[in-house]
């Protein structure tokens, strides 16, 4: 560049540097306040730091034209001790900076991805024109994801529901239901739903655990010692881990607990957002179907069964709208799957789902402590009639 000077090369790059710090640093506020752009501040954070990282490069750039020229770091390329700075810094800067943005177009890409598709993986297929391609591929491709075996309409599908439910009904929430338990913190109200999990895989059914408040390995340890055969069907059971994603940082031990779930032969999916978790499932999803085909040699799905552990306490992460678009879309999705759904949540003061949650189900039982006694009730049914039901039974944590 005829007429500038390295020095000015390496301020002008450094201006950059600053003045996209300064833009990121504005964006990390916007996004870190609004409840659809919050899962992408931590992505911000980064790119920031590497534009900071940047600036201080060029900036040891800038100032290496300044060096005295009487020091000398002698064999390196041959060059003198000014110019070998500046060209290594400068590159370094000029790298960095160039990384930060392409970080931010796939932050944006993130983004949109997660507002408008609930997906952080495998989103480019559902964005124009890509979409016209993938949308042909699989109208022309086998039909695992629409054929599923049918279930037994068979009482021990739903045994350790605390009531009996009757035969007709059974048939009912074959189709596909959704139920949500719900009470007090100091009920450990997801035994029933491990419980249930079990019936199932006893009956040759799949199932997903979405571990959100607690580690896979407390969860996979109840497993075992309600239903100590699933060491022999190790592949019908998929964890989706969103604790230790938000919650396990770098503790060594949660992660040996991961591995020790795996060296069992189990999956483990990970999700920290909610958009994360969605892409989980859906990760979980096609892990079951290569398993189906590939050693079962089958193609038609397995009925499935879904636990959601207080989904509610991503809250914080991300916000309580977005686990309600997440809810809205998956009870109804997982319907037309013919799956049965188990929501699991507490109804602290603080829970801002649980409302909405019993609004949106198809059946709710809620759990209360009185005299000593755990009660349960079944307070809504959707499609079948309450009334054999109503009233409050004592629930026995076997």
């Amino acid at each position: 560049m005829d007429g500038i000077s390295d020095f000015e090369i390496a301020w002008r790059v450094l201006s950059l540097s600053a003045l996209s710090s300064a833009f990121i640093a504005t964006l990390y506020t916007l996004f870190s306040k609004d409840y659809k752009l919050k899962a992408g501040s931590n992505s911000l954070l980064i790119i920031l730091f590497t534009l900071c990282v940047s600036t201080v490069s060029a900036l040891i750039a800038a100032l290496s034209q300044k060096f005295p020229s009487h020091i000398e770091i002698p064999g390196i390329f041959g060059l003198d001790t000014p110019t070998y700075f500046f060209t290594l810094f400068l590159s370094a800067s000029v790298i960095l900076f160039i990384c930060s943005w392409i970080g931010l177009f796939w932050t944006f890409l993130i983004a949109y991805s997660r507002i408008y598709h609930l997906k952080e993986k495998r989103f480019i297929k559902h964005i124009f024109p890509f979409r016209l391609f993938f949308d042909i591929k699989f109208k022309k491709s086998e039909t695992y994801e629409l054929e599923m075996g049918s279930r037994k309409n068979l009482p021990e599908l739903y045994k350790s529901l605390p009531i009996s439910i009757r035969s007709e009904d059974i048939k009912i929430i074959n189709k596909g239901n959704s139920f949500l338990f719900f009470g007090p913190s100091n009920i450990n109200i997801g035994y029933l739903a491990i419980q249930l999990l079990i019936d199932g895989l006893i009956n040759d059914e799949t199932a997903n655990y979405v571990c959100v408040d607690k580690h896979p390995i407390t969860v996979w340890e109840c497993v075992k010692k309600l239903y100590p055969e699933i060491t022999q069907k190790n592949k019908d059971i998929i964890f989706i881990d969103g604790y230790t994603q938000n919650y396990g940082f770098d503790d060594e031990i949660l992660k040996d607990k991961l591995d020790d779930i795996k060296n069992e032969g189990v999956e483990i999916v990970a999700g920290k957002t909610i958009s994360g978790i969605h892409t989980a499932t859906g990760t979980a999803f096609k892990k079951i179907k290569k398993f189906e085909k590939e050693e079962r040699q089958k193609n038609k799905r397995r009925p499935n069964r879904m636990v959601y552990d207080s989904i509610s306490t991503l809250q914080d992460a991300s916000s309580p709208e977005e686990i309600r678009i997440f809810f809205n879309h998956m009870i109804p999705a997982e319907k037309c799957y013919q799956m049965i759904t188990f929501i699991v949540e507490y109804n602290d003061s603080k829970n801002e789902i649980v409302p909405f949650l019993n609004r949106l189900v198809d059946g709710v039982i809620e759990f209360k402590i009185k005299d000593e006694k755990i009660l349960f009730e079944i307070t809504k049914l959707r499609d079948i009639d309450i009334n054999p039901y109503r009233g409050e039974k004592e629930w026995n944590l076997q």
